[in-house]
């Protein structure tokens, strides 16, 4: 009956913390909080430098209290729970001091320890040469959609050989659940002598972690400032500092045969934190796939959004993939050739019509559907449909530019091959285009 009476009518997690501990001579003791509702036996194991291992436990009705050992030697570590007996949602409390382990490139997460990574950046364009770097990472847990870490970081720092001059980020997450269990923030700051930015994000989870259906909200803050845009298309980029205000709400919902996901999204560009410019726009983007069975669909994404004010080039909606500031990698978006963002990397974003990669059409009103087949393995048929303008009453904005093409798919990876391409007064045309993308989502069917 005490055992049960634990569990079946509880409703909060089992989490036990250890939050202190306090050594006078052959005298040692360890602060224990039990931080969930539900109670369980609890075991302690304090090591000491001559190799000794004394384990005591711990009254199960009380909030907190305190465990206490005698022993000469100087003591090393507590660990609570040792065996791994606890069903806990937070294993991290558990030892003090922390466990910290450090890996080049990749380890599998760790509940217990914090985890430092490092490694070598490599790069290599036209425009700036080789860039050689590295980076170093810590992380508490990671974060991979529902799985939360803290305290997450990363900062790089690389040269380039034809620019000569240094490019450091640096980035840091973390949830706050002094505020609630479900906020986190995120901060990143990015510098080259030719471009910063400067982001922070509050988000706010509405529903459970691990549910299929759920919601979030995302309000942040942007600042990009581009002080040169050599070897950047003239078509869509210009110097310019924006600051902006932005509001996301995220949704997923799941059933047997749907899937869905999207968001709606608003944003604020603001003289007063640091722009120089005043402009509001509005987005609305959603995903939906169709299930036949386990390995055939129909996937639909529809897209919608405009943009009112003074807004620079970059800032426009595109009729192909969109337009990302970003110090490390300029070039990518920068200009043709295999390194571009626009022409040969695909990132799905704005309108989405594949078949008009790396010609930088774009206005301050777009509208897109983007569908593509999944009935056997590896290839995937696709036909986009859509517009963009710049008065969103232009008779040109309803007349649908069009293509099709197909998608070759491994796993996560895959090629984009738009074929036919139709557009209102030249009519249709056969082209070959190429872009490679990844979805990291897709480790999941490798």
């Amino acid at each position: 009956t005490w055992l049960f009476d634990r569990w079946l009518p509880a409703t909060g997690p089992c989490d036990y913390a250890l939050v202190g501990v306090r050594s006078d001579g052959a005298e040692h003791r360890a602060d224990i909080r039990r931080v969930g509702a539900i109670t369980m036996p609890v075991e302690l194991e304090f090591t000491f430098s001559d190799g000794a291992r004394l384990r005591r436990e711990w009254t199960l009705a009380a909030g907190e209290g305190t465990v206490e050992v005698i022993h000469p030697a100087r003591l090393r570590s507590v660990t609570l729970d040792p065996d791994r007996k606890l069903f806990e949602l937070d294993r991290w409390n558990n030892r003090r001091p922390r466990r910290v382990t450090v890996h080049p490139l990749f380890a599998l997460p760790d509940f217990d320890a914090y985890q430092l990574f490092y490694g070598p950046y490599a790069w290599y364009d036209d425009y700036h040469g080789f860039q050689l770097g590295g980076w170093v990472q810590g992380r508490q847990f990671f974060e991979a959609g529902p799985l939360r870490g803290r305290h997450s970081w990363t900062a790089s720092l690389a040269r380039t050989s034809r620019r000569a001059d240094w490019q450091p980020s640096v980035s840091y997450g973390t949830p706050l659940p002094f505020l609630n269990e479900n906020l986190r923030f995120f901060g990143a700051a990015r510098y080259s002598p030719r471009t910063a930015t400067v982001e922070a994000i509050l988000e706010q989870g509405l529903s459970p972690v691990l549910r299929r259906d759920g919601a979030t909200v995302q309000l942040s803050w942007l600042l990009n400032d581009l002080r040169d845009p050599v070897a950047r298309d003239p078509r869509a980029w210009q110097v310019a500092r924006t600051s902006e205000l932005k509001l996301r709400f995220l949704h997923t919902a799941e059933t047997r045969r749907l899937k869905r996901s999207g968001s709606v999204r608003a944003g604020l560009g603001v003289r007063a934190l640091g722009g120089g410019y005043d402009f509001g726009r509005a987005g609305l983007e959603q995903h939906a796939a169709f299930r036949f069975s386990r390995n055939r669909s129909v996937g639909v994404r529809l897209f919608a959004g405009g943009i009112v004010g003074s807004v620079p080039l970059q800032e426009r909606i595109y009729l192909s993939g969109g337009l990302t500031a970003t110090p490390e990698e300029p070039a990518s978006w920068a200009y043709q050739g295999p390194a571009s963002g626009q022409e040969h990397w695909h990132y799905t974003a704005d309108v989405n019509c594949r078949g008009w990669a790396g010609e930088y059409l774009a206005g301050r009103w777009g509208w897109g559907a983007n569908f593509h087949l999944n009935l056997i393995p590896v290839v995937q048929p696709f036909f986009d449909i859509g517009n963009v303008a710049d008065d969103p009453l232009a008779p040109a904005l309803a007349r649908p530019r069009m293509n099709a093409g197909v998608r070759l798919k491994l796993s996560w990876l895959y090629a984009d091959f738009p074929l036919w391409r139709w557009e209102p007064g030249a009519g249709g045309e056969l082209i070959f285009k190429w872009m490679l993308g990844l979805n990291l989502a897709g480790f999941a069917d490798f």
